[in-house]
């Protein structure tokens, strides 16, 4: 099951609360993106994170190719 974007904000608060405050600073969320998502997605993902505060973010994709 796919998460809806409204979704993440309990999420990330949840996370951070079960976690050591000292080590909230260094949080990074991380998002695997598929090469089929819309960039709409990601852009509604980021500023869902925004909104908490969440501005450490990784992005993961598929090893590609520089010329492709």
């Amino acid at each position: 099951r796919f998460s809806e974007v409204s979704e993440i904000k309990n999420f990330v608060l949840a996370e951070r609360a079960s976690r050591d405050p000292a080590l909230e600073k260094v949080l990074t969320a991380s998002l695997k993106v598929d090469k089929e998502t819309k960039m709409g997605i990601v852009g509604d993902v980021k500023q869902e994170l925004r909104k908490i505060e969440q501005y450490k973010v990784n992005y993961t994709t598929q090893k590609g190719s520089v010329i492709e």
